[in-house]
């Protein structure tokens, strides 16, 4: 089962993504991106280091919220280590879109 917990990071919140972000569960990150969008909150990380798997629905929901962010005058930083994961970021160039770290702190000083 798939979860999404939501903490902060020097006032940045970071939305950590556990599971499978696959057709069954993506919604669950668009709508906790979503609720953060529409509270005013428009610089985020997304943590993906408890994914085990992400399809192209769960790429889509970043990249769509992404750009939201962007519109917003904000941003987004992933953070992923899983090689599978990273190959598959990799393979659709999303690794030039997005600002991929190793840690949450790493994301951090990457959106600075």
């Amino acid at each position: 089962m798939s979860s999404v917990d939501v903490n902060e990071l020097d006032g940045i919140p970071v939305v950590q993504f556990s599971g499978d972000c696959d057709e069954y569960d993506a919604h669950l990150l668009s709508e906790q991106i979503d609720a953060l969008l529409e509270s005013g909150q428009n610089t985020m990380i997304i943590d993906l280091t408890g994914t085990d798997y992400i399809s192209s629905k769960g790429l889509g929901v970043l990249t769509t919220r992404h750009k939201k962010c962007l519109a917003d005058k904000g941003n987004m930083a992933v953070v992923c280590s899983d090689q599978r994961i990273l190959k598959v970021f990799e393979i659709t160039c999303l690794d030039k879109l997005f600002a991929v770290r190793a840690s949450p702190e790493d994301a951090r000083k990457a959106l600075a």
